[in-house]
């Protein structure tokens, strides 16, 4: 039977602890890479990588993309419920260009131990959010234009309760040295800078 981790009984023993099992992650980590590196040189077509409740998918898929030249590059799988839709949209594009188009996005719902009790979300209706988070992760990639989805799930943008629009440029004016501005077109800033200032006097 396998008996539940015991609490260490000092601060020298956690410290124990802790080194011995990040010894066994390095470890691991080389077991892994050396396997994954071979698989490539064995000429096998694709390498998959998972997540759970510990490492996540993108980080190693990416260091394979960083060490490998022709082996493609599967998640199997990366979970709806971790991302949001267009968050996973964005680290498929960045792999994809790392990777010179080897990478392939692998998607999973898991279940409910991992929705409810990893990631603190319902996990009711699984088909229907998986529908729509394929679906936003399509229209982001072909960029075709702004993203405008109005789902059960997921909505872009977002106007439902606690939507607050402009006034979230206001809480970097009162709460802290200012505001820095991307992608935004000069004739734009003005009347956005005068807004901003309404907005922090009201705050």
């Amino acid at each position: 039977m396998i008996q539940p981790a015991q609490e260490p009984s000092t601060s020298r023993e956690f410290v124990k602890q802790s080194s011995l099992y990040q010894e066994f992650l390095a470890e691991r980590e080389e077991i892994l890479k050396h396997k994954w590196l071979e698989s490539e040189r064995l000429g096998y077509d694709s390498v998959w990588v998972a997540e759970s409740w510990g490492s996540d998918a993108f980080t190693y898929a990416t260091w394979l993309a960083s060490h490998t030249s022709r082996i493609k590059i599967g998640t199997g799988v990366v979970q709806l419920a971790a991302r949001t839709p267009t968050a996973t949209a964005m680290a498929t594009a960045t792999l994809d260009l790392i990777s010179e188009g080897r990478f392939i996005l692998g998607l999973g719902v898991s279940g409910p131990q991992v929705v409810e009790g990893w990631y603190g979300q319902p996990s009711n209706k699984p088909l229907a959010r998986t529908r729509e988070y394929v679906e936003i992760i399509r229209r982001v990639l072909r960029r075709e234009e702004p993203l405008d989805f109005q789902g059960e799930f997921y909505q872009h943008p977002y106007h439902g309760e606690g939507a607050v629009g402009d006034e979230e440029d206001a809480i970097g004016h009162a709460a802290a040295h200012g505001l820095a501005q991307h992608f935004q077109p000069a004739e734009h800033a003005a009347p956005r800078r005068t807004r901003h200032r309404q907005l922090v006097r009201e705050a």
